[in-house]
């Protein structure tokens, strides 16, 4: 009797991983690449920021990070994650 796997023969799975690992890959590059840009447009500062609220130029962290989003076509929330993340 041939071994199943979820709903697919176990050689199937096996094609579907073998299918799926490039994807992967470029995927989690991707990610890396938008983590990186995020922290970069709005890097982590200590608690309080470093920064007087009338100093500055451009658009805040929430609206530079929306608008980042908005442009690679991530969620805000996934955006600001992925800052965290590279912080990290």
């Amino acid at each position: 009797m041939a071994q199943t796997i979820g709903s697919v023969l176990r050689d199937r799975f096996n094609v579907l991983v073998d299918q799926s690992l490039q994807p992967v890959k470029v995927m989690t590059g991707c990610q890396f690449a938008a983590k990186d840009a995020a922290l970069e447009i709005a890097p982590l500062r200590a608690h309080g920021g470093n920064m007087a609220l009338d100093e500055g130029e451009g658009l805040g962290v929430e609206d530079s990070l929306r608008l980042f989003a908005e442009e690679i076509g991530l969620s805000f929330h996934t955006v600001r994650t992925y800052r965290r993340v590279a912080a990290r």
